[in-house]
């Protein structure tokens, strides 16, 4: 009502990412860069495919926030992700995007890693709790993973920053196996 031009995105897919780049750079008038960023985006994306396609699978839990103990199901883009990397959601199928799971769901999926992002460089990393349960798979293993949620939780080309790092991090796992 005011005139002002509005856009508005949503992004389901990590291929959405770069279509939302290219279409602010329209409405910017920076096609150029934006097409430059959105190429750069997808051939870093094919590369991290390509290299971990083939893989063995590892079964991933990744704790979004400890209480209430949350994660992401396999519609998340960070979940996207990580399947690029090889890896398997214990709870992807579950319905909410963001849900919300048991301590003793966690035990019972007994995942191969543990993955958890740090609020900062000062701030405890949440994992405390599952080095407690040394039955735990990961726990056995040291496949306890923090990782820097500022470049995987953002809905931007940084995310295949984030996954670069998270892939390779998966991949010294599978070398101790």
């Amino acid at each position: 009502t005011l005139g002002i031009p509005m856009y508005a995105s949503e992004l389901g897919t990590l291929a959405d990412i770069a279509g939302t780049l290219r279409r602010l750079g329209q409405l910017a008038g920076t096609e150029a860069a934006a097409n430059a960023r959105a190429e750069a985006y997808e051939l870093r994306l094919r590369s991290l495919r390509e290299r971990y396609a083939g893989r063995p699978p590892l079964r991933v839990f990744y704790q979004v926030w400890q209480r209430p103990l949350l994660t992401f199901n396999d519609r998340h883009l960070v979940m996207q992700g990580l399947a690029l990397c090889g890896a398997k959601n214990v709870f992807g199928a579950l319905a909410p995007l963001v849900p919300t799971v048991g301590e003793e769901a966690v035990v019972a999926a007994d995942p191969d890693v543990i993955v958890t992002g740090r609020a900062g460089p000062d701030a405890p990393d949440g994992l405390d709790a599952w080095r407690r349960m040394p039955r735990l798979k990961a726990v056995r293993q040291g496949a306890l993973i923090v990782v820097d949620p500022d470049t995987l939780h953002r809905s931007s080309d940084r995310i295949v920053d984030g996954l670069d790092h998270l892939c390779a991090r998966l991949d010294a796992v599978r070398a101790k196996r």
